[in-house]
């Protein structure tokens, strides 16, 4: 088969912009798109290989299968293991359990499958998924597994019907894409049937002829996909849905510059110039390096921004250059390390087979907790008991009433009504704690505060995890006939950038014009941009001060002030939750609550109980008369 250099500058123009983006995702926010210039190359030259071969009678499944295996395998394994060994050094015992799994996932080409069951690309949970990127690997290799066959029948047919073949698999594509986006946008982004047509777009380029595309039409042409295609990749936010049809635009566009890409005056200088054209060989190591480099910056503290963008930019080009001069190339041609095909079939399966080994042992001793010091295995050890035991008294208390009776009132208890989203069981925990003879109701739904109707209908989108539920407690939480019998409300809801104090302002409005009785606000827990665990894990400081202060504390999310001032204007009470944790105008806070050897989070959010028991110790000391103001033990 002929070499196309240009491809070659392509492919450097997909692994840059999905570098880029993963870096720094203002500068390049369409970035993503570069996994589907991938898949319509792939297309191409998969196509192309199994045609030539076909057409000559010397098509060959186990050579197919074999020439992949040396293409692919040997740096993706190696990927694998030195990203095991640097998270052996780093990673808490828990994120290694979680590096193990999914390794093992992305190691037998199923990654895709097992991120699509538990979440999404653009979540925020998705940042520290050192295997994440491997999701469209496995796309190619599922793709890898059943194109043969179907081109080998298409390739039976005759000649107008292959291209009309073609041509309905690819509309076929598109509409099930454009389908699926509108119906499951996860499946949309990670399951191989949604991908089909943009391989058809690549395939359906070795069945035409394109000997009318030439001068100053081919040259013009050529330069406006590839600004097309750049302007995709720099301006097109993360917030569309995607893929859908507008991923066949850039599609398009590429399987152009795939054609005749070489002969536009910009496009031709740029694929192919020789800075290109190397990049473009060294993709496939660079996109395997480049997230478990960018996830291990993040994990050691350091800032991904400004300079330290061109850093890792560089640090990874340059384990590129490494992975494809001593993996990638030895291994590739049949003069390399592995002379024979059964040389290859062999030591494949028994390097997969220790890696899997490697990982499984992993995964059974739950990360290894021996590498940590004794003062810091407790931690370790603790972190899925403690996210536990923040439900215990909810379990209790729904179990002893009936799980379906569980927001019934008493008729001889004063009632407390807990109204928030996940935090609403911190809430919970502490006012338990501080006077356990009240009756306390919690009506809360995950990523639900409490807001209008027409709050709900802007912020909480119908593809939502808890849509139904969500919409069943705001329209609950605005009857008057839900506070009947009720003696307080309380607040206890997480804000952030999409749920501000303002929108419990609205709220609070509402209530007010039916309900008289008191009201308690619990304001922000410390917010964190991730675990407090490893945090706790990767630093001997007992709190988080300094750089660390600025690398996992969220700056914009204390909203204490603005919500003491919206419970003076209600007549309610404010207490502040980080306020019991944090100093220096909470902007540094104890990683550890005062007196024990328990974190005041397991997460990035919520409370420990430990957390909510000195609450709950302080504000006995605080209100030593609150028992005779509103949350009284007596009816």
């Amino acid at each position: 088969m002929k070499y196309l250099p240009h491809i070659d500058g392509l492919r450097a123009l997909a692994v840059l912009s999905v570098f880029l983006y993963h870096l720094a995702p203002g500068l390049a926010s369409g970035g993503y798109i570069g996994v589907d210039i991938f898949f319509v190359i792939s297309g191409f030259l998969i196509t192309r290989i199994i045609k030539d071969k076909a057409e000559d009678n010397n098509f060959s499944f186990s050579n197919f299968y074999i020439r992949r295996a040396r293409r692919l395998l040997p740096a993706f394994v190696a990927t694998v293991i030195f990203t095991f060994i640097v998270g052996y050094l780093i990673l808490s015992p828990q994120k290694l359990t979680e590096l193990a799994n999914t390794g093992a996932w992305a190691l037998a080409g199923v990654s895709n499958i097992y991120f699509y069951n538990n979440l999404g690309y653009f979540d925020l949970s998705s940042d520290s998924q050192l295997f994440l990127h491997t999701w469209s690997l496995a796309v190619e290799e599922q793709f890898y597994l059943i194109w043969p066959t179907m081109l080998l029948l298409i390739l039976t047919l005759g000649k107008t019907t292959q291209k009309y073949a073609l041509l309905t698999l690819a509309i076929m594509g598109m509409a099930a894409s454009a389908w699926i986006t509108k119906t499951n946008p996860d499946a949309a982004f990670y399951m191989m049937p949604a991908r089909t047509g943009e391989f058809a777009f690549g395939a359906i380029l070795n069945f035409f002829a394109f000997n009318s595309l030439k001068g100053i039409f081919a040259r013009i042409l050529a330069d406006l996909s590839l600004i097309i295609v750049t302007a995709m990749l720099i301006l097109l936010p993360a917030t569309i849905e995607f893929p859908g049809l507008v991923v066949y635009l850039a599609c398009l566009a590429t399987s152009i510059l795939i054609v005749i890409g070489d002969k536009g005056y910009l496009s031709a200088a740029l694929l192919r110039h020789k800075a290109s054209v190397k990049i473009g060989k060294i993709s496939y190591s660079l996109y395997l390096v480049h997230w478990p480099l960018i996830i291990y910056s993040n994990e050691l503290g350091y800032q991904v921004e400004g300079i330290s963008i061109v850093i890792i930019l560089v640090v990874g080009i340059l384990l590129a250059i490494l992975s494809e001069r001593f993996i990638e190339r030895p291994f590739r041609t049949p003069d390399g390390l592995w002379k024979t095909d059964l040389s290859v079939a062999a030591s494949s399966g028994f390097v997969v087979i220790f890696t899997f080994f490697l990982l499984a042992n992993t995964l059974a001793e739950k990360g290894y907790p021996e590498r940590l010091p004794e003062s810091l295995r407790f931690i370790a050890t603790s972190v899925d008991s403690e996210k536990e035991r923040r439900f215990e008294i909810l379990n209790i208390m729904c179990q002893q009433r009936g799980w379906k009776t569980c927001r019934t009132r008493s008729e001889d208890k004063r009632n407390v009504l807990i109204l928030g989203d996940s935090q609403g069981v911190d809430g919970l925990n502490i006012l338990t704690k501080f006077l356990p003879l009240n009756h306390y109701i919690l009506d809360a739904v995950p990523g639900c505060p409490p807001m209008t109707v027409e709050a709900f209908n802007k912020l909480i989108k119908k593809k939502s995890e808890n849509y139904q539920q969500c919409r069943e407690l705001t329209y609950r939480n605005i009857e008057e006939s839900t506070y009947q019998d009720i003696d307080t409300v309380v607040i206890s809801a997480n804000f952030a950038s999409w749920y501000q104090p303002q929108e419990l302002n609205h709220f609070l409005q509402q209530l007010r014009s039916h309900y008289a009785g008191n009201i308690l606000i619990f304001g922000n827990p410390p917010n964190l941009v991730k675990d407090l665990p490893e945090i706790a894990l990767s630093t001997t400081s007992p709190t988080i001060a300094g750089r660390k202060t600025y690398t996992y504390l969220v700056q914009d999310q204390n909203y204490d002030q603005e919500l003491e001032d919206i419970a003076k204007n209600y007549n309610a009470i404010f207490e502040s939750k980080a306020g019991y944790f944090c100093f220096e105008q909470k902007q540094a806070c104890a990683i550890y609550v005062e007196g024990t050897n328990f974190l005041f989070s397991y997460d990035e959010r919520h409370l420990s109980i430990a957390a909510t028991e000195k609450i709950a110790t302080e504000l006995k000391n605080k209100y030593q008369n609150w028992y005779g103001l509103f949350l009284s033990t007596q009816h």
